[in-house]
């Protein structure tokens, strides 16, 4: 959609997806794990131009996927974070045993969840911000 937009309207779009891709590339992570929402997985937003790019992707299983679900609903809901972010660290802990140099934080909610962890975090909202914020975009 984002290139059929360029085309038709003479103003800049930033996309979250292309700067997020950007700085993995930078930071020349080549195993990626993704937390994120299941319609986020599902639908590849992540994965496909990641690995367009030979990155190799790493995502959650069915029952983590329900879990990561359950976590974000938890901030959306202002509920207690305590047990959703243990549980989420434990995800985290075995995709980096896996083989994961980060983890992608897939939903911006889970940036809430997280403001550090122990792997290296690729943050897209923080990723954009900074880009917006540098591009003075907001002028």
């Amino acid at each position: 959609m984002l290139p059929t937009l360029r085309r038709h309207f003479r103003c800049s779009f930033v996309s979250l997806i292309e700067n997020t891709v950007h700085e993995v590339q930078a930071r020349h992570i080549t195993q990626l794990a993704i937390i994120a929402s299941p319609t986020t997985i599902h639908t590849g937003l992540y994965q496909k131009p990641l690995q367009a790019v030979h990155i190799n992707v790493l995502t959650p299983s069915a029952t983590q996927l329900a879990i990561i679900e359950e976590a974000i609903r938890s901030v959306i809901a202002g509920l207690d974070l305590r047990k959703p972010r243990m549980e989420l660290e434990g995800i985290i802990h075995t995709m980096s045993s896996s083989g994961a140099e980060a983890v992608l934080l897939g939903c911006t909610e889970l940036s809430v969840l997280f403001p550090e962890v122990a792997v290296t975090r690729i943050d897209p909202l923080h990723i954009i911000c900074s880009v917006l914020v540098e591009a003075k975009a907001w002028i």
